[in-house]
């Protein structure tokens, strides 16, 4: 099946071409998209008895942060990117606390309102025991350099644990609060540990 033409919210997204297979008690599919925001292709098997065990792979390219913000209707922040990854799902659909991913960039290159930022090496994240681990990241850019790292659970309260510290460009504040003015940089250092909405 091809489906194009896909809108969201009045927004153009594009086309998906889905193909799906069932044997051996089992369905396969494929997923092929060209979407205006990134390029997916997604390929994966579930078994059609017991706990739905399902193992699937995800590929993007030319994943653009600037038409995402345009989807979500986002003013006032600007961004481009082209980036580029993969990331992978296995365990049984019934049983959501056994389920386990992760997810890979290649490298994360991007710019936002005008500030060009990129991560020394790839950006790693997985899934584990209802837990998404973010393994330590360090950006760069003009007047930035900041590391981070971090894990949120998926169950319950939803804990959240979070740190990142550095040197951030104020350019990118004045997304935040469109009334303020400023240049250069500061340092910061923010941690959050908690329950999500109220850490």
């Amino acid at each position: 099946a091809t489906l194009t033409g896909l809108t969201l919210s009045g927004e153009s997204l594009g086309s998906l071409q889905l193909t799906a297979r069932a044997a051996n008690h089992a369905v396969t599919y494929d997923i092929t998209t060209r979407l205006d925001a990134a390029e997916l292709t997604a390929h994966g098997q579930t078994a059609l008895s017991g706990d739905y065990a399902t193992q699937a792979k995800l590929d993007f390219s030319r994943l653009n942060i600037g038409a995402l913000f345009k989807m979500a209707h986002i003013n006032g922040l600007s961004g481009e990117s082209s980036l580029a990854g993969t990331a992978t799902f296995e365990g049984p659909l019934a049983r959501p606390e056994q389920l386990r991913g992760e997810a890979r960039l290649n490298e994360m290159e991007v710019t936002l309102s005008g500030v060009h930022l990129k991560s020394e090496g790839g950006v790693h994240a997985t899934l584990a025991n209802t837990v998404i681990h973010l393994d330590p990241l360090h950006i760069i850019g003009e007047e930035t350099d900041l590391h981070a790292q971090g894990s949120l659970s998926l169950k319950g309260n939803h804990q959240l644990d979070f740190a990142a510290n550095g040197a951030i460009n104020l350019k990118l504040a004045e997304t935040l609060d469109p009334d303020l003015t400023a240049s250069g940089n500061t340092t910061f250092q923010v941690e959050a540990h908690g329950q999500l909405m109220n850490p």
